[in-house]
C-alpha cells in the first residue's frame, strides 16, 4: 500500500485501488470512531482533581499562558479560549498576575504535537 493510499484512507474514508481493467475505482472504507470517555471536556478525559494555582506566565499577543500548581510548583499550560468559557477577559488575568490571584482549575490530558500534553480547563477564581 502506497503512502497516497494510507493518506485517503486516513483523510478521506476512502482508498482507491486499480480494478481489473486497470482502473481506479473507489472503495469505501469506514473510518473508525474514538470511545467517548467520561468525564469528558470536549471528548478529552479529566483528571477529576481540582487544582489550584497562580499565573506564571501570559502572553496576549499568543493567547496562551502557565499556570504554577500549588501542590508541587510544576506548570501547566493554558490558553485563552479557555479563560473566556469562565468569563474572564485579558485585562482581569493581567491584574490576575500582578495581584497574585489564585485560580481553581481542572487538567486535561490530550495529544499535543509531538506527545501527551496537558493544560487547564474549567477555570474559577478562588476568594482571598
Amino acid at each position: 500500500m502506497c503512502i497516497r493510499d494510507r493518506y485517503q484512507r486516513r483523510v478521506h474514508g476512502f482508498a482507491t485501488y486499480p480494478s481489473v481493467q486497470q482502473q481506479f475505482v473507489p472503495i469505501y472504507i469506514p473510518v473508525m470512531m474514538q470511545p467517548q470517555t467520561y468525564p469528558s471536556y470536549g471528548g478529552m478525559p479529566l483528571t477529576g482533581d481540582l487544582l489550584t494555582g497562580r499565573i506564571k506566565f501570559f502572553d496576549n499577543t499568543q493567547n496562551y499562558g502557565f499556570f504554577v500548581l500549588d501542590s508541587d510548583g510544576g506548570d501547566l499550560f493554558v490558553h485563552y479560549d479557555d479563560f473566556l468559557k469562565s468569563g474572564i477577559t485579558r485585562d482581569y488575568i493581567q491584574m490576575a498576575k500582578v495581584m497574585n490571584t489564585r485560580f481553581a482549575f481542572q487538567r486535561v490530558s490530550y495529544y499535543g504535537k509531538y506527545n501527551l500534553s496537558s493544560k487547564a480547563v474549567d477555570i474559577k477564581m478562588l476568594q482571598g
